[in-house]
């Protein structure tokens, strides 16, 4: 039967269920996520590597493998609309204060350009994921569009 009609099983399962959004850096539970973050299997998984007490049906989904390890965070997880826009809007500030001017007029940076700081960062930073040319283009165009909408 579970917790339903167990007021104090009811209480647990919150209790529990606060504490996992409450200290998961891994976003198991993005609310704004247009996907399902986390599945079954992988709830046990980690469910048994914090060292939870949970049903031997819910525990036979565990990966054997990995059952009394943290699992990874899934770098193809979405980010929630609220993290997306703080990140966008963090982007398009800084690019647009490394190719602003202070009042006298004088440049803010070396960079005359989104090119030339796109360019410094493929220079510095090869072969890191998320910096290539297309990509560093259209994330700055949404960021610098972003901060322009609000």
């Amino acid at each position: 039967m579970g917790w339903i009609g167990d007021p104090q099983k009811a209480t647990e399962f919150f209790k529990r269920l606060e504490i996992i959004k409450a200290n998961s850096s891994d976003a198991l539970f993005d609310l704004d996520c247009d996907r399902p973050m986390l599945g079954l299997a992988l709830f046990a998984t980690w469910a048994l590597g914090v060292e939870w007490e949970i049903p031997s049906e819910l525990a036979d989904l565990a990966d054997s493998t990995s059952a009394r390890k943290k699992p990874a965070r899934d770098d193809n997880q979405c980010l929630g609309d609220r993290a997306e826009t703080t990140y966008l809007n963090i982007i398009g500030g800084l690019v647009e204060l490394m190719l602003g001017k202070t009042p006298a007029g004088k440049d803010q940076s070396v960079f005359k350009s989104q090119a030339a700081i796109i360019e410094a960062l493929l220079h510095n930073y090869p072969n890191k994921p998320g910096i290539a040319e297309s990509t560093l283009k259209a994330k700055f165009a949404e960021a610098r569009k972003r901060l322009d909408d609000t």
